[in-house]
């Protein structure tokens, strides 16, 4: 019986848990080109997902692609976006922007995006080893973008 809840738990986290590896330049400093991430889906599912978060989402430009950015803004959110435009975001969206403002093709660019295009949160980097370890996760520069209610 032991190793049978083993192997579950096993079997559920080896779902849950997933390595990527970052293309571009988009999350410099926090991530470069090449840099290997460990994503979480469990926070997408029960709903946990906040401002500062780091996600993986499906490009809305390219169907195939898979990029890196930060949640700068949830549903219902009212905030500034990077060119000074005041915008919201629709509910089951998110605001994202990449770290790098200088080379990042984004929500400033496409607007929000619904919360199903992201594949799961990232919660540390694996890869070099040198930079391993968890992920910041609270961004002053988001809350500070976002207008209180």
């Amino acid at each position: 019986a032991a190793a049978a809840a083993t192997a579950a738990v096993l079997g559920i986290v080896s779902q849950e848990l997933r390595t990527a590896k970052v293309a571009g330049s988009s999350m410099a400093p926090t991530f470069q080109t090449g840099s290997s991430i460990l994503i979480e889906r469990v926070s997408l599912f029960l709903g946990r997902l906040a401002r500062g978060d780091v996600v993986v989402l499906r490009s809305p430009e390219v169907d195939r692609d898979w990029l890196t950015k930060r949640v700068v803004g949830v549903g219902g959110d009212w905030l500034y976006a990077r060119d000074g435009r005041l915008v919201r975001v629709p509910t089951e969206h998110v605001w994202v922007e990449g770290d790098n403002a200088s080379n990042s093709n984004d929500s400033t660019h496409y607007g929000a995006v619904p919360r199903g295009t992201l594949a799961g949160t990232v919660v540390a980097k694996v890869w070099p080893p040198e930079e391993a370890g968890p992920v910041a996760t609270r961004h002053a520069a988001c809350e500070a973008r976002v207008i209180p209610a």
